[in-house]
């Protein structure tokens, strides 16, 4: 359904670590490559907006499920996809704490 996605890993780009495959607003499947830097340790993609395309930018050494909470609303990602290995890092999870022996 539309804003459903998933996130992959790629096998043809080094440069390239992550593909989000998704359902866009018209109901046709894309796939958008994840850039990563591993100089500067920064997740980076172009997003298509009404003004032109602008490159979106996660922080130095954030976690690949960061980056996508940051372009969620813009590339119209709505439900991550049922049974994709990569679901888990988007579902709430508890801190406890450290255990402690």
């Amino acid at each position: 359904s539309k804003g459903t996605f998933l996130i992959r890993t790629s096998t043809t780009s080094p440069s390239h670590p992550f593909v989000i495959s998704k359902v866009n607003r018209e109901g046709a499947t894309n796939h958008q490559r994840i850039a990563f830097d591993r100089g500067t340790r920064v997740f980076s993609l172009d997003i298509m907006y009404d003004t032109g395309v602008h490159r979106v930018a996660s922080d130095p050494d954030e976690r690949v499920s960061q980056f996508i909470e940051l372009v969620r609303t813009d590339l119209y990602l709505k439900q991550a996809c049922p049974g994709s290995k990569f679901a888990a890092v988007f579902l709430e999870q508890v801190n406890q704490g450290y255990i402690t022996t």
